[in-house]
């Protein structure tokens, strides 16, 4: 009976943790299919719901939200969001190496001054270290010919020192620490992407993935940054998100994996389970992502395979097994 009774606790838990998730989620994915359709004030609406949630605000969504209330000249809105951004670790110049808040905040002679009291500095140094460290002999010329086995043993050491900083402290949330720049990124990012990477060569290296889940379970990552994680290990879970469904094989004309659409129900059930947008609304903002004038950034790292200069046995496979999408009504 007892067993029984923590399950049932168990599982409302865990419902309840989604479901705050998903209040975020489900109206900053209409924001962004608003700013596709260049509504920016629909928008801008949608992005202030979700931050009336509990979950902590994404660095994404803040400078997106950002861009919309520049677009629709909405200033108190523009001061809020500078202001989110700098209390997260953020300076003026890093907001200004984003080509369009370069251009449009330096004219608004803005005054707005960080507040920092609540970051532990400390857990945020020894963060940011690990991915200074990760990148030390990656800055050197054929770093990889030169010095393959330093920086894997430097790969092994840094994702060693991650993981126990998380059993010791607890995952490091934006609120905690901050962020680096204006797409979010910590330094531990890059640490798990090269980790990832290494697993699809080894996947008896440990697997990781639990723990971030349980970082998306605590809204503290991202969904989107979580099944990019997989997806780079190689995942067997692959294509359970759909995670880069898109290939190109000539300019401007994209296609998807036949193996894909007989599986988008079940996809976009799996992809709602953690909070993410459908498959075909992911498509929409992959191709909009990859170029859009006002540089928008909804966390998606690619969407798609470029194989335009593959050999013409290889496109023709892919070709064969994938349908032009301008042929499906998503």
């Amino acid at each position: 009976m007892k067993k029984i009774i923590l399950t049932g606790i168990a599982v409302c838990c865990f419902i309840t943790v989604f479901s705050q998730n998903k209040a975020y989620y489900s109206p900053i994915n209409k924001a962004e299919l608003q700013i596709i359709k260049g509504n920016y004030k629909t928008a801008l609406q949608n992005y202030q719901s979700a931050f009336k949630t509990p979950v902590e605000k994404k660095t994404t969504d803040l400078v997106n939200a950002l861009k919309c209330s520049i677009l629709t000249k909405s200033t108190e809105e523009v001061e809020y969001f500078v202001q989110c951004l700098l209390n997260s670790g953020l300076d003026y110049k890093d907001l200004y190496r984003d080509r369009f808040l370069k251009k449009r905040l330096k004219k608004l002679h803005l005054k707005c001054k960080p507040n920092r009291s609540h970051i532990d500095t400390v857990y945020r140094n020894q963060i940011t270290a690990l991915g200074i460290k990760d990148q030390l002999l990656r800055k050197k010329n054929n770093c990889y010919k030169k010095y393959r086995n330093e920086i894997d043993s430097i790969d092994k050491e840094n994702i060693a020192q991650f993981l126990k900083y998380v059993k010791e402290k607890g995952f490091p949330s934006i609120s905690r620490i901050g962020v680096q720049d204006i797409g979010g990124e910590q330094g531990w990012h890059i640490v798990v992407w090269h980790y990832s990477q290494a697993r699809s060569l080894n996947n008896k290296l440990p697997d990781i993935s639990n723990i971030l889940l349980d970082a998306v379970k605590k809204d503290i990552l991202r969904p989107v940054e979580y099944v990019t994680f997989l997806n780079l290990q190689n995942d067997s879970n692959f294509p359970k998100y759909g995670v880069d469904p898109l290939v190109t094989l000539r300019k401007g004309e994209f296609r998807i994996l036949k193996s894909l659409l007989q599986q988008k129900n079940k996809i976009n059930k799996n992809r709602a389970e953690i909070g993410l947008c459908s498959l075909e609304d992911n498509i929409k903002k992959i191709i909009f992502q990859d170029k859009n004038k006002y540089d928008f950034n909804f966390g998606i790292s690619v969407g798609f395979f470029n194989l335009r200069n593959q050999d013409k046995s290889l496109k023709k496979k892919i070709e064969e097994r994938s349908v032009p999408l301008k042929t499906l009504n998503l």
